[in-house]
């Protein structure tokens, strides 16, 4: 073996050596997470799949414009769809 084949080899080798450490330093660091801090990324994922109810409001909405109502009333006050639209509902005077 010649002195260039020589450190060629040793280069190589070291290489190597470098790439199983990182290797092992990234797998250490996955496993120190503990249990508690996964279990509460857990839940905060399932909170934010959780749908939000419909206030009052929005449901009385929902029924005129499914009814195809003019207009609705929600808590004393009346709401008219405003003309040229099938969605839009306004307070009366």
């Amino acid at each position: 073996m010649s002195a260039q084949e020589n450190f060629r080899m040793k280069l190589m080798m070291a290489m190597k050596k470098s790439v199983k450490s990182r290797n092992i330093a990234r797998k250490s660091k996955k496993s120190r997470k503990s249990k508690k801090s996964r279990k509460a990324s857990r839940k905060k994922s399932r909170k934010k799949s959780r749908k939000r109810a419909a206030n009052a409001y929005m449901i009385a909405k929902e029924k005129a414009r499914k009814g195809n109502r003019k207009s609705f009333m929600y808590k004393g006050t009346k709401y008219t769809r405003e003309p040229g639209s099938s969605v839009i509902y306004k307070r009366g005077l």
